[in-house]
């Protein structure tokens, strides 16, 4: 389980007390009052992880680009050519998911860059956690539409 305290300094707002949950750090707290819908249900579901990596990244892979889903190495240099990364840069990955791109971004980073994924999906960052050994990356549930972040973070 990794340390949400690297990206602590990058929040526009920082809590006093961080809401640490399955090793992420939520921003966004309890679900709005009233009943759920559909796709509220389905962003906490413990199936939408194995749906996304069994199902919709592998048929939405092969739809557009011809392969598996699975990262090839030309595609992992072309990533990190567009990126221009450098191995202590600070990495913003946002809807990162369980987390696929966001190990593969951590192999080009350094010890002293960071990864920070965020999405609204509690069962997804979960697995981004159970899934991501390394000291230089934090997850948050967070807003896509609303960066918590200061500006120039990354």
């Amino acid at each position: 389980m990794s340390s949400v305290e690297p990206a602590l300094p990058l929040l526009a707002d920082p809590p006093e007390a961080p809401h640490i949950v399955d090793g992420y750090l939520d921003l966004l707290g309890d679900a709005p009052s009233g009943a759920p819908t559909l796709g509220q249900r389905f962003m906490t579901s413990r199936l939408l992880p194995v749906i996304y990596e069994r199902v919709w990244r592998p048929i939405g892979f092969r739809l557009a680009f011809g392969t598996s889903g699975v990262a090839t190495p030309l595609e992992d240099a072309a990533t990190y050519e567009l990126l221009e990364l450098q191995r202590d840069d600070r990495v913003l990955d946002v809807a990162c998911g369980p987390g696929n791109i966001s190990r593969r971004l951590l192999k080009r980073l350094g010890p002293s860059g960071l990864l920070v994924g965020i999405d609204a999906s509690p069962t997804m960052l979960a697995r981004a956690v159970a899934d991501t050994d390394a000291a230089n990356a934090v997850y948050m549930r967070a807003d896509a539409e609303r960066l918590p972040f200061a500006s120039e973070s990354f």
